[in-house]
């Protein structure tokens, strides 16, 4: 039975590093359709309408997709990917919050 569970386990773990792999390599070619973003914008909006225009790496200013990251992670260029740093404060932010419940 645990062999049985295992093997389901590591299918499905498979199974989401191969849609990541064939999502990142498509679209690294094709411009994504939707972001969860606009789903919510869709329903926030009366008319139900968006739109969008989506532009090249080329056709924006050089320094536009590093002002998207930084503005998403102001350390970003000081650390290997997680900021470890901020993780701790989360970390001791939420034990704080559960003991007030």
């Amino acid at each position: 039975m645990l062999k049985k569970g295992f093997k389901i386990l590591l299918r499905v773990l498979l199974g989401f590093v191969i849609i990541s792999f064939v999502s990142t390599l498509i679209f690294r070619f094709v411009p994504i359709p939707f972001t969860p973003f606009m789903i919510i914008r869709y329903f926030e909006m009366e008319d139900g309408k968006i739109d969008k225009d989506w532009k090249s790496l080329d056709e924006i200013g050089k320094n536009m997709p590093l002002a998207v990251v930084t503005a998403e992670d102001q350390k970003f260029a000081e650390h290997f990917g997680f900021d470890l740093e901020a993780i701790e404060k989360a970390v001791k932010y939420n034990e704080s919050t559960k003991e007030k419940k």
